[in-house]
């Protein structure tokens, strides 16, 4: 990876305040394209969709994965009761987190951010390592850091995690990012940022931006835009979420029901009685990890909503 083409892209980041639309407009599309091309230090044709169709890698062969929140501004302090923990707070973003995957797959897109912080594993036994890329009023700061926890508020568009400052970083993803992190205090706040999360190496099909596990029974679903377990994916041929009942129930304790995802495969569901007042979409990722954009006839011609798969 080329460092001038990584910090070109973490300072244009950074620098640049976000709305939804803009964080699309700037990184969606050719611009999107663009900047992956010059992060992974290769020109490309086209830019890919947010949920492009999956792309195995070859057998042995690992896809980097880099994932990027932008936001508005932030603070990092002391976490009250917890030696060396920081909570970091990242307030204004967009609600969607840009994800980059490097040879062979290729892959550019934006998924929600919900999704991306269950996928990557925040909060596990491996924790992900992150660079945050800020200006303050000194100046561009940068702090390689190690995100134990994260909670995602959706209606202020926040994150905020729990993390451990990293003084020696040895890894590939972001060393380039690396190279800057500073042993002086963390800033205890800033303004416009960018968090780079290294995603690590995935062997297996790409689905959204997530590394689909075939070893866990993983399998891409929704035309490559959604990874979910065998059973939830085989479970069901087809079926009408509307349609609750125990003869349509798809587990043995009949709270789960068949529907038909937005690309025409069944799903088995949560059963959920206000399926009318659930969150509308128009494809599978703009709905969080763990739920799958479903056709919903009985509320009106050509709705669309968010529903949870089940999980036993």
């Amino acid at each position: 990876m080329d460092s001038r083409r990584f910090d070109a892209l973490a300072k244009n980041l950074a620098r640049v305040p976000q709305s939804r639309r803009a964080a699309v407009r700037r990184l969606g599309g050719a611009g999107l394209g663009a900047a992956a091309a010059g992060l992974f230090g290769r020109a490309r044709g086209q830019a890919q969709q947010a949920t492009p169709a999956a792309t195995p890698a070859a057998p042995g062969e690992m896809t980097e994965f880099l994932y990027i929140q932008s936001h508005n501004a932030g603070t990092m302090l002391p976490k009250e009761g917890e030696a060396g923990v920081y909570e970091l707070v990242l307030t204004g973003g967009t609600g969607h987190t840009t994800y980059f995957a490097d040879r062979p797959a290729r892959q550019t897109g934006i998924a929600p951010t919900e999704r991306v912080l269950t996928a990557i594993g925040v909060g596990g036994d491996d924790p992900p390592n992150a660079g945050l890329v800020a200006e303050t009023d000194d100046g561009e700061r940068v702090v390689i850091v190690e995100l134990l926890a994260a909670r995602f508020d959706e209606p202020t568009e926040t994150v905020t995690y729990d993390v451990r400052v990293l003084a020696e970083y040895d890894e590939a993803g972001l060393a380039h990012l690396a190279d800057k992190h500073s042993d002086e205090e963390p800033p205890a706040s800033f303004g416009a940022s960018s968090l780079f999360i290294d995603g690590g190496g995935c062997p297996y099909p790409i689905c959204g931006g997530i590394c689909c596990d075939a070893s866990q029974g993983m399998v891409c679903q929704g035309g490559g835009a959604y990874c979910t377990s065998i059973y939830q994916s085989g479970v069901c041929q087809g079926g009408n979420a509307c349609r609750q009942g125990p003869q349509t129930a798809c587990n043995a304790t009949g709270n789960c029901h068949c529907g038909t995802d937005i690309e025409g495969g069944g799903v088995c569901l949560v059963a959920d009685s206000n399926l009318c007042g659930r969150r509308t979409c128009s494809t599978s990722g703009d709905c969080a990890y763990g739920k799958m954009c479903v056709n919903a006839p009985c509320c009106g011609s050509g709705l669309q909503v968010c529903m949870p798969l089940c999980q036993d």
